[in-house]
């Protein structure tokens, strides 16, 4: 697998309690999670717009690789601070 890709300030732990928060799904890994299409926009304060690229993991057919991501999806996460 490949290595996480952050470009925001949250952990990864912190995005997959808001992603279970807001959209109620289990069994998923983060593969991005990334702010820059939201960098310049003036939203209320306290008010934070990520995107997250989740998939859901199966069984690699491939030696040496642990698991392999299908169905991948993208969401947007509106965070208050």
């Amino acid at each position: 697998m490949e290595e996480l890709i952050n470009t925001t300030n949250f952990s990864e732990e912190q995005v997959e309690k808001f992603i279970i928060e807001q959209f109620d799904l289990k069994g998923f890994v983060i593969t991005q999670i990334s702010d820059r299409h939201y960098a310049h926009r003036e939203l209320p304060a306290g008010v934070r717009i990520i995107d997250v690229q989740i998939g859901f993991t199966l069984p690699s057919k491939r030696q040496g690789m642990k698991y392999r991501v299908k169905n991948i999806r993208n969401l947007t996460l509106v965070i208050s601070e």
